[in-house]
């Protein structure tokens, strides 16, 4: 699974599809994974421009399709494909927890430094 900012995860997830596609063909469970669904037809028989995500200054190209698993149909025996990208639960979206984390990580680091000049 590609993990996304929870920020941006929203709006990512959206960009995948056409305007308006989403609304038509997906939704997101209500039991707390909010896991997006979809109508696995619906995203095999559209032109879906690829996701490119560039690596070192490399792009890859991804098709959208594969960014999808089957899972089990329900009863109506339409096919359902799971988005097997989520929210970044370690994430933060807030810079502020960001600068936090970050200031708490070099003031144990000087302290673990300055600490053993002392001894």
């Amino acid at each position: 699974a590609l993990l996304a900012p929870p920020k941006h995860y929203s709006t990512f997830i959206r960009s995948l599809l056409p305007p308006g596609m989403f609304e038509k063909v997906c939704h997101i469970s209500l039991d707390s994974s909010h896991q997006v669904i979809c109508d696995c037809k619906s995203l095999e028989h559209t032109e879906l421009v690829p996701l490119q995500i560039h690596l070192g200054g490399q792009p890859f190209r991804i098709p959208v399709v594969e960014l999808f698993a089957r899972v089990p149909t329900l009863g109506d025996g339409r096919a359902r494909c799971r988005l097997q990208v989520r929210p970044n639960p370690k994430a933060s979206s807030r810079q502020t927890d960001v600068l936090e984390g970050l200031g708490g990580l070099l003031g144990g680091l000087m302290h673990g430094i300055l600490g053993r000049r002392g001894n």
